[in-house]
């Protein structure tokens, strides 16, 4: 689960003139939380079809009223993505999927500003040491399987470990890797195309 807001660069990743092609017909975002990102590409790709999963049936409750607000056609399942694949999604039949998954390690903890220790859900952020790509591995998995040649995967990143998480998206055969970084030089998502 998580709440946090995701960054504007991931938003426009599936905006018009974006990263995602305006003309996706499916998009899938993983650990939808609050729902803003994938109520956000709704808005911006009125004919897609959006799915948001997310584990918390907490956060899918207030990203239903979110959706049911601003974008009713969103569709949202209560999934464990480490564990098991959304409904209803046909191999290949996906353009794109998103993601702003857990990444902080725990190491990184006490680098955390206070108020976002206070309001997200410790699910939401952290990943243990030993494996702190732990998400990505299976979200490039999962985006072998589901997405179609072409289409496109757009992940949040923790910008220290952007080279690592580039590098496991090329051993998972996704062409065109590619960092994004925001307006401070600071890696924020990795982008990539399905073979």
């Amino acid at each position: 689960a998580r709440h946090l807001i995701p960054r504007p660069e991931t938003g426009r990743a599936g905006a018009p003139g974006g990263a995602a092609q305006p003309g996706a017909r499916t998009v899938l975002d993983v650990g939808t939380g609050s729902g803003c990102l994938a109520l956000a590409l709704a808005r911006a790709l009125p004919r897609a079809q959006v799915l948001a999963v997310d584990i918390s049936a907490e956060a899918l409750a207030v990203a239903r009223r979110n959706g049911a607000r601003y974008a009713p056609q969103v569709q949202f399942q209560q999934v464990d993505i480490l564990q098991e694949t959304p409904d209803g999604l046909a191999p290949g039949a996906l353009d794109a999927l998103v993601s702003n998954p857990p990444y902080v390690r725990e190491s990184e903890r006490a680098q955390m500003r206070p108020n976002v220790l206070a309001w997200e859900p410790a699910g939401a952020l952290f990943v243990p040491d030993a494996d702190p790509l732990l998400f990505y591995r299976r979200l490039g998995a999962l985006g072998r399987a589901l997405l179609r040649p072409g289409g496109g995967i757009y992940l949040e990143i923790n910008e220290a470990l952007s080279a690592e998480t580039e590098a496991l998206l090329r051993s998972q055969g996704y062409a065109e890797v590619r960092g994004v970084v925001d307006m401070f030089g600071k890696a924020r998502m990795v982008r990539a195309t399905a073979p």
